[in-house]
């Protein structure tokens, strides 16, 4: 829990418009989401993991920075978003190099050649603060002479967009990290934890969005021309029906609407299929749920899902039926994009897989969530349909993969 001061603080710089956080953004973290995903294999889970812990520390260590150097009631600058800044380079600099020193000493125990990259990677990408997402601010506030060592400045929004910034570091990073675990996990065959190697050819993405949202919006917006939804073209067209340019996408699998609405949000063209068995929902959908109660068969989430569709009835289709129902009255060749996050097990997503991959245009993508040692059936059925059709497989972050066919 933030300090009562500290959350004053925030909250003055936030209503004062200094700078513009969400929350679960620039505290993101790193070793709640991922600890528990890496363990779930003896290989590297345990380095992982405290490589998540580190860069944790580091984005967590900021806002200790700013209670202990903007804050601190006997401190110099005891409010008003000002810091020391003697203080404030002290506090900063001992945590970055905590982190280096920590991070290289778990590099070291790292023996796969790719996963042993990427937490350079990692490395370096936060080796200097002014070069990390978001931190060019506090790196330049925090530069000084011998003639300017002392004095309050205003460095508290500076310090928040820089947590942020290592946050996305985090996100991109661990996500990365994770696929080369499944990648060594599954080769070689011997070791097929999840049934099959993962393709050689495979990639990861962090280029297109750091969550599914971002990431499935991005495709959709190149699919109407513009990869900006401000763009005056797509505004004009778009915001107002009837509309001119749309694209066509499901989502197979959205319990509670929140990603379908994000997407009709992100995109005004965009013309959405929402597949969900809503009561019909079995214990495979929901296997840490008892199936007796309604809210269990789904009935509570589809309420929901029908609350945030409310405002985009006239570019969504709700649709309770199971997958292969649901696939029986699409038109073949018909979308630019199906998103699958139904059941895990892997025959439920080859069936998914098999049913709507059809239901794609030329150049239309194929993806889902939830590509992660928990769900070792989504993995094998997604390796499996790469080797079957030699297409390339894309991994990304927020446990993301998608084949652009």
């Amino acid at each position: 829990m933030l300090p009562l001061a500290l959350f004053g603080v925030l909250l003055l710089v936030l209503f004062r418009g200094m700078a513009s956080f969400e929350v679960q953004t620039w505290t993101y973290n790193a070793t709640l989401f991922w600890a528990p995903l890496f363990k779930m294999h003896p290989l590297h889970g345990h380095q992982l993991a405290a490589l998540a812990a580190q860069i944790t520390r580091l984005t967590f260590g900021l806002v200790e920075a700013i209670h202990i150097a903007c804050i601190e009631p006997s401190g110099p600058c005891p409010g008003y978003g000002h810091c020391d800044k003697e203080s404030m380079v002290a506090e900063v600099n001992a945590r970055r190099m905590a982190f280096h020193s920590n991070v290289e000493g778990i590099i070291q125990q790292l023996t796969d050649n790719a996963i042993q990259n990427i937490a350079l990677a990692m490395l370096g990408a936060t080796a200097e603060l002014g070069s990390v997402p978001r931190c060019k601010a506090l790196a330049e506030g925090l530069s000084f002479t011998s003639s300017d060592a002392q004095g309050c400045v205003p460095l508290v929004p500076e310090s928040m967009s820089c947590a942020r910034g290592i946050s996305e570091v985090a996100r991109a990073s661990m996500a990365e990290l994770h696929a080369a675990q499944i990648a060594a996990v599954s080769m070689p065959v011997s070791l097929a934890d999840v049934g099959m190697p993962r393709p050689e050819t495979a990639v990861f993405d962090v280029a297109r969005g750091l969550v599914r949202a971002e990431i499935l919006a991005s495709f959709l917006l190149e699919a109407l021309g513009t990869t900006n939804v401000q763009d005056p073209r797509v505004t004009a067209e778009l915001q107002s029906g009837p509309f001119v340019a749309q694209v066509l996408a499901a989502d197979v699998g959205d319990n509670d609407g929140s990603m379908s609405e994000s997407l009709l949000k992100r995109v005004p063209g965009l013309r959405l299929l929402l597949i969900g068995p809503c009561e019909l929902a079995t214990k495979a959908r929901h296997p840490a749920r008892d199936i007796t109660g309604p809210e269990a068969r789904g009935e509570g989430m589809a309420d929901a899902l029908w609350d945030r569709m409310r405002p985009f009835r006239n570019r969504s289709v709700i649709v309770c039926q199971r997958s292969v129902d649901a696939a029986a009255f699409v038109a073949p060749d018909s979308l630019d994009l199906v998103f699958i996050d139904g059941d895990h097990d892997y025959g439920a997503v080859r069936e998914h897989v098999r049913l709507w991959r059809p239901k794609l245009r030329i150049g239309g993508v194929l993806a889902g969530h939830d590509y992660n040692l928990f769900f070792p059936g989504t993995i094998r059925a997604v390796h499996e349909f790469a080797f079957d059709t030699r297409a390339t497989l894309t991994l990304g972050p927020d446990h993301m993969w998608w084949f652009q066919l």
